[in-house]
């Protein structure tokens, strides 16, 4: 994530959206990746499906992540398997760069499960 978080594929004022909330700005954006990634251990993201518009300003991408539960919704770190899909819908600038990345995951689905 490094190369994302660092600026070489963002926009100066990248912002994420996810759950409606905003996340403005490399620094920020990097905090927010960094806090989701230690709260899942061995993370792995699978691309299920990514396609664009016709003119590539638009990016959609299905995906889905697997671990282990290491804190969740502020639930003990007791490595039960996570597992949930989400979607991602990116704005991508002439030059390539992503502007905007609006984010949804089955949180709901994710926090049952982990509490079920």
């Amino acid at each position: 994530m490094q190369s994302v978080g660092g600026g070489s594929l963002v926009t100066e004022d990248f912002v994420v959206t996810s759950a409606g909330v905003d996340i403005a700005g490399r620094e920020n954006f990097k905090a927010w990746v960094g806090d989701f990634q230690s709260k899942i251990a061995d993370l792995n993201m699978e691309t299920i499906e990514t396609f664009a518009n016709a003119t590539g300003s638009r990016v959609s991408s299905r995906f889905r992540i697997t671990g282990r539960n290491n804190g969740m919704f502020g639930l003990p770190a007791d490595a039960k398997p996570v597992a949930f899909t989400g979607n991602a819908i990116l704005a991508v600038t002439p030059t390539g760069k992503l502007a905007h990345n609006w984010i949804e995951r089955s949180a709901w689905e994710l926090y049952n499960q982990l509490t079920g």
